[in-house]
C-alpha cells in the first residue's frame, strides 16, 4: 500500500498500513484523501488526480478507478454535482469490467523479462548449479532461438484465463513482445525495481508502478491498475485446475449463486454475487462452458482468492 506523500495540499487519513488484514467485517473506508489548492476548483481537481494516481493498493479491490474517473468527469469539474449525479452519468463513471488491454500484458511482461534478466546477470557464475529454481521471477538466461533472445510464458488474468505471450530481443534495449494477437515492438527499462518506464509502439508509459508478490504481479498507471498471474503449473504437462475456476476477488459474504453444477452458461454470465466491504460484486463467467462445481452455498463467508465455481 503506497500513499501520495502529505504536503501543503495533500493529507491522507487512514488507520490501516501495509500488511494489515482487512476483515469482511471492517468499514468499506480504508483511507481517506484530501486535497485543496489556493486556486480554482480546477487547480484542485488536477491536484487531486495526481494525488490519486499515486495511491496504490494491492491485495483489494478499491474504487481507485471511479474516484479518477469522477474527478475528470467535465459535469463534476464544472461543479454541476447533486444526488443524482453518479446514476446519471453511470455509462461514463461505472464502465463494465473490460479484459485486460494488449498494451498492459505487454509492460507486465516487459517488466517482468527485464527483472529476471537483471536477476540472472547479477547472479555469480557459481550459483549456476543451484539454478534450478520453479519460480517464474528466477528464470536465469533467455532462449536463444536463431541468435534471437526469446522467453516465452503464460499469464493468467484475473478471471483465470490464460494470456500466452512471448518477447523477443531484437537488439540491445529493443524487443517485440506478441500478446493478445497483437505484435509490439517495446523498448524500456526498470529505473527502480518496482517502477517501469516503456514506450510501446511508439507510446509512452512513463513510471509504471509495478507490485511483484510471488507468482502475482500488479500494474498501476494514470489511476488505473490490472493484475496478472503466472499459473501454478506452468512447464508441467498436467492441465491446469485453475483454467476455468472463479476465485473471490477479496474476503466476502456469498449472497447469490445463480448456478448448478451442470449448467451451461455463457461468457459473461453472472455466476456467484458476494458483499463485501458493503459492496456487491458479481463473479462472472471468464468463457462459455459447463458449471463442474459451485464450492460453497449463500451466506458462507469465504476468504479472498478461493475458487468458488469451476467450469469444463
Amino acid at each position: 500500500m503506497d500513499t501520495p506523500s502529505p504536503s501543503d495540499h495533500i493529507r491522507v487519513e487512514t488507520g490501516v498500513r501495509q500488511g494489515d488484514e482487512v476483515s469482511v467485517y471492517y468499514d468499506p473506508m480504508i483511507a481517506k484523501l484530501v486535497v485543496w489548492d489556493n486556486g480554482d476548483r480546477l487547480s484542485a481537481l488536477r491536484r487531486l488526480r495526481s494525488a490519486l494516481d499515486k495511491f496504490h493498493v494491492e491485495g483489494l479491490q478499491t474504487n481507485l478507478a471511479f474516484l479518477r474517473q469522477l474527478s475528470a468527469h467535465p459535469a463534476f469539474e464544472a461543479g454541476e454535482v447533486e444526488t443524482g449525479f453518479i446514476p446519471k452519468h453511470s455509462d461514463k463513471l461505472l464502465p463494465p469490467a473490460s479484459e485486460i488491454p494488449a498494451d498492459w500484458v505487454a509492460l507486465g511482461t516487459l517488466a517482468s523479462y527485464l527483472a529476471s534478466s537483471s536477476s540472472s546477470s547479477s547472479s555469480s557464475s557459481s550459483s549456476s548449479s543451484s539454478s534450478s529454481s520453479s519460480s517464474p521471477w528466477d528464470t536465469v538466461g533467455p532462449m536463444r532461438l536463431n541468435h534471437v533472445s526469446k522467453r516465452q510464458m503464460i499469464w493468467l488474468d484475473s478471471a483465470g484465463q490464460r494470456i500466452p505471450v512471448s518477447i523477443s530481443q531484437t537488439a540491445p534495449g529493443r524487443y517485440t513482445i506478441e500478446a493478445k494477437g497483437q505484435n509490439i515492438e517495446a523498448r524500456g527499462n526498470l529505473t527502480t525495481p518496482q517502477t517501469l518506464t516503456a514506450h510501446l509502439n511508439g507510446t509512452m508509459y512513463k513510471d509504471v508502478k509495478v507490485v511483484r508478490q510471488g507468482n502475482n504481479l500488479s500494474l498501476f498507471y494514470e489511476g488505473k491498475s490490472f493484475s496478472l498471474s503466472r499459473p501454478q503449473d506452468e512447464g508441467k504437462s498436467s492441465t491446469s485446475s485453475a483454467v476455468g475456476s472463479l476465485q473471490s476477488p477479496m474476503p466476502g459474504k456469498i449472497v447469490k449463486i445463480n448456478v448448478k453444477p451442470g449448467d451451461e452458461v455463457q461468457k459473461g454470465a453472472a455466476l456467484v454475487v458476494m458483499e463485501a466491504m458493503k459492496m456487491e460484486h458479481t463473479i462472472r463467467a471468464p468463457t462459455a462452458g459447463v458449471v463442474d462445481s459451485v464450492r460453497y452455498s449463500v451466506n458462507d463467508i469465504v476468504e479472498a482468492k478461493v475458487v468458488l465455481v469451476t467450469l469444463k
